[in-house]
Order: structure tokens, then sequence, then C-alpha cells
């Protein structure tokens, strides 16, 4: 079992995506089985480590091999989230690693 090895198992949990060259956090909203979910995703504020839920809910199917981080926490600021104190470096090491092993896999 490799390191990006994810399954869906809960509704509420964080997670963070790979779409279109980038990576997005969100939230599981609805498990349909350990390999799909529904995800609501956040928008990027233009800032590190800060988002906000869109004006428009940003809903999509996601499968798992698509999801290289989960189970971090997020705490609002004002009108804004960020992800808990240390977990971003995280995030940003594996969205690394990921890219590196996949980024010239075939995702069909």
């Amino acid at each position: 079992m490799d390191d990006f090895d994810f399954q869906f198992s809960r509704q509420a949990e964080h997670v963070s995506v790979f779409y279109d060259g980038q990576f997005y956090l969100g939230q599981v909203l609805h498990v349909h089985s350990p390999t799909l979910a529904d995800v609501t995703f956040m928008a990027s504020n233009g800032k590190q480590n800060i988002f906000k839920w869109p004006q428009a809910d940003d809903i999509d199917q996601v499968a798992a091999k698509y999801v290289f981080d989960s189970g971090f926490s997020m705490f609002p600021q004002n009108r804004t989230w960020f992800v808990e104190q240390g977990r971003w470096g995280v995030i940003l090491s594996r969205w690394s690693a990921f890219n590196k092993l996949f980024v010239d896999a075939d995702w069909s």
C-alpha cells in the first residue's frame, strides 16, 4: 500500500484534492463508497493558508485516488478559514510528493 492509498470513510472529514494540476481543500459531504464521495470545496483567498467558502457551493464527486491528504482541522478567523497550525506545511509537502509521483500518470 503506498502513502497515497486513501479511502473515504466519513462525512465532514477535511481533504486535500488534486484537480487540473492544482490542489483544493474541501469537506466530505456524502460518502458513496470507499472510492467515491461528494466534496464541497473552499476557495483560496489569494494568500497562503487562508480560505473561504464560496458564495455559490462548489460541490463535486471525487474519486479517492485524487485525495493526497486528509484528517486535518480547519479553524475560522473572521470570515476566512485556515488549516491548523503546523499542518499547512505537511499539506504542501504531501502535495509536492504526490505531484512527483503522479504528474505523468494516466488518470483515466
